[in-house]
């Protein structure tokens, strides 16, 4: 949508009580719709900000829960077991400290 992280640093953390995070390439087609199932990629490898999204919420006092969207085509074909540990690790590498989430 057209709201950015200064409009998201305005929403008092706790009227926010879950966050999902996702990634995405550069758009794939005109369908935004189709877009979002079928072209997500691990978190920290596209064009989104999510960097600046998780620091954005810390700094208004989010600390979770915290989850991981991943629709792709490509991702649904990986072994359950690899794709889990490459979200978690690609996800956690964004927080400045891991552990503490």
């Amino acid at each position: 949508g057209p709201s950015t992280l200064a409009d998201l640093a305005e929403i008092p953390g706790n009227k926010v009580f879950v966050v999902e995070l996702n990634d995405a390439p550069v758009p794939q087609s005109t369908d935004l719709f189709h877009d979002t199932i079928h072209h997500r990629v691990l978190c920290g490898s596209g064009t989104f900000d999510v960097k600046g999204f998780i620091e954005t919420l810390q700094q208004i006092g989010f600390t979770g829960p915290w989850g991981v969207e991943i629709l792709s085509a490509a991702h649904r074909r990986r072994p359950l077991q690899e794709a889990l540990v490459d979200a978690h690790r690609t996800t956690m590498a964004l927080f400045d400290n891991p552990t503490a989430h």
